[in-house]
């Protein structure tokens, strides 16, 4: 039977409609009344029945929002914000750029540059840009694209000036830009959920890692030690102890930092201590002074080389390779090891690559061939920027 029944709501087929309006029709006008399809008869009870059959699945789709696992879109997005789950939204890409000005201040969203090359990747100043002194010089500053989404800009890349400004005379970035982020898609916010739910009202490390994740922006990764014993353990945790490892934004400020503190101060048990090597202070209710501490992981430079057999006339290009090359790095947490059998498969992916012969990588800087695993600390974050990949096509 159609409609809301015990086991769900089911929709009604469009032949049960019009088998149910011939039957009305043969009911209430004549029953010879011919309803084939090559009718006049037959073809206006074709048109009203996709109609109904229209609102059927209007209602099926109504039905279906309700849950979680089903819900699709902004259905989804309003089930998931009931239970304090928000989706994600898409952030911009983000790099440093040292650019060469004339002595003066360049306010904010002034100063436009674009990839050599990709005149529609174009990234603006996010910060005022200053040079106090008497001559041109050179001054760091922080530029995020105009669009969002994983807006690339490598290393010496972004070179051009998309918009001239009296007074810039150049810019460039030494390392590859923070790619940016998509909406986050309805399978990782349905998983996200279903995290989260399971972690609320709990202060155990995983509901702690839940809470920097869902209520700290841009916070990508989290690593939480814990040491339940009385002394202190060996990765350096005091006992009865909590260190986390929070990774995100690329470049934190200080508000990025007092905001994490005062999470994990909100998240954790009373009477269990903090550790790590950025120290905020948290001011509770009854105003008393906290201290919290936590770690932003370091950063380990990796190196890569790469040969490859291309077909000249598909091949992407170098620097595709070094992309896909580097997005295997970028997957990775505080902790997490580089494997090398991961890395030498991404070329693959890149049109007109027929084959990888040779890969290796290090930590030195050193051209090397040895296909080992680059393996950070619990404190570390493993870099491999597309300016340390070598390509090599045969």
């Amino acid at each position: 039977m159609a409609g809301l029944t015990a086991t769900g709501f089911e929709a009604k087929s469009l032949q049960d409609i019009l088998d149910e309006i011939a039957a009305l029709e043969r009911s209430l006008i004549s029953p010879t009344i011919n309803t084939s399809t090559d009718s006049v008869v037959g073809q206006m009870n074709g048109i009203v029945a996709s109609k109904l059959r229209e609102l059927w699945e209007g209602l099926d789709a109504v039905y279906q929002s309700m849950f979680a696992d089903s819900a699709t879109g902004r259905a989804l997005t309003l089930r998931a914000a009931l239970t304090g789950t928000v989706r994600r939204a898409a952030t911009a890409s983000t790099v440093t750029a040292t650019v060469n000005v004339d002595p003066g201040t360049y306010a904010a969203g002034t100063l436009i540059a674009s990839v050599f090359g990709s005149p529609t990747s174009r990234f603006v100043n996010s910060e005022a840009v200053v040079n106090s002194g008497g001559s041109a010089a050179n001054v760091d500053a922080v530029f995020e694209a105009e669009e969002t989404g994983p807006v690339r800009a490598n290393a010496a890349t972004l070179t051009v000036i998309a918009q001239a400004v009296s007074g810039w005379n150049s810019v460039t970035n030494a390392d590859d830009a923070t790619l940016g982020e998509e909406e986050e898609s309805d399978a990782a916010l349905r998983a996200r959920r279903e995290d989260e739910l399971r972690a609320i009202g709990s202060t155990t490390v995983d509901a702690i890692r839940a809470d920097l994740l869902r209520d700290i922006a841009q916070v990508e990764s989290v690593n939480i030690l814990e040491n339940d014993t009385s002394t202190t353990d060996g990765n350096g945790v005091p006992g009865h102890s909590i260190e986390c490892i929070v990774y995100g934004p690329a470049s934190p400020t200080a508000d990025d930092n007092q905001a994490v503190a005062e999470q994990i101060f909100a998240s954790k048990a009373a009477g269990i201590g903090t550790y790590g090597s950025t120290t905020r202070t948290v001011v509770d209710e009854m105003g008393t002074s906290h201290s919290v501490s936590f770690t932003r992981p370091s950063t380990l430079r990796a190196y890569a080389w790469v040969t490859v057999v291309v077909d000249p006339d598909t091949y992407a290009g170098d620097t595709a390779v070094k992309e896909a090359i580097s997005a295997v790095a970028d997957d990775l947490g505080a902790g997490d090891v580089l494997r090398w059998t991961r890395a030498i498969g991404a070329p693959y992916g890149v049109a007109g690559v027929l084959a990888v012969t040779a890969y290796g990588q290090n930590t030195t800087g050193t051209p090397s061939g040895s296909q080992t695993d680059i393996t950070p600390t619990i404190r570390q974050l493993v870099s491999l920027a597309t300016v340390d990949i070598t390509v090599t096509v045969v």
